[in-house]
């Protein structure tokens, strides 16, 4: 008489167990990752504005004011090989007009606030505000204006021109620096 063995092998409630296991552990690994990506883009954004504060205070000293949009642009493209991507990832477009762009913002009169971010620029974009006497043109470095931050969840007061980031669309500015 022949004697029966067991048969070799999992069982599916193993089996089961198994994928279970790997299933958890990669979303895991996912949800990391992401976490991960996010604080370094947020790391690499200030080193950005923080890099073209510098841009600004040498133009700012070579000029005696601060300096418009257009020469902010030229200056930051000619130093930063990396101008038009965004820290978290892609390159930054204006939607409005189809382009690459870096740097948005424009001046903005003494006192005021210019509220929500443009949403036509993509995520990643730096914002350079120039405070200048209502009305005009004029630079001010004594002129003050407001603008909201999201990192410190309140509006900040900048003197002369302000830099930001952009971090999602919709979004306020995040971690405005005021110069000057």
């Amino acid at each position: 008489m022949k004697r029966k063995t067991p048969e070799s092998g999992f069982t599916l409630l193993e089996i089961g167990l198994a994928l279970s296991i790997a299933l958890l552990a990669s979303a895991a690994v996912i949800v990391l990752y992401g976490q991960v990506k996010e604080s370094s883009g947020d790391a690499a954004m200030r080193e950005k504005i923080g890099s073209l504060q510098a841009v600004v205070e040498s133009l700012y000293t070579a000029q005696g004011s601060c300096p418009p949009i257009a020469t902010v642009k030229d200056a930051w493209v000619a130093k930063r090989p990396d101008a038009l991507k965004s820290p978290w990832g892609g390159d930054i477009y204006d939607t409005s007009v189809g382009t690459r762009a870096g740097i948005a913002g424009g001046d903005l009169d003494a006192g005021g606030d210019p509220g929500a971010v443009e949403s036509s620029i993509g995520v990643g974009a730096l914002y350079y505000r120039r405070v200048v006497n209502p009305g005009t043109t004029i630079a001010n470095s004594a002129s003050s204006a407001m603008m909201f931050d999201v990192t410190q969840g309140a509006t900040v007061s900048i003197t002369g021109y302000g830099l930001a980031g952009l971090k999602h669309k919709g979004w306020r500015h995040f971690m405005v620096t005021s110069g000057r």
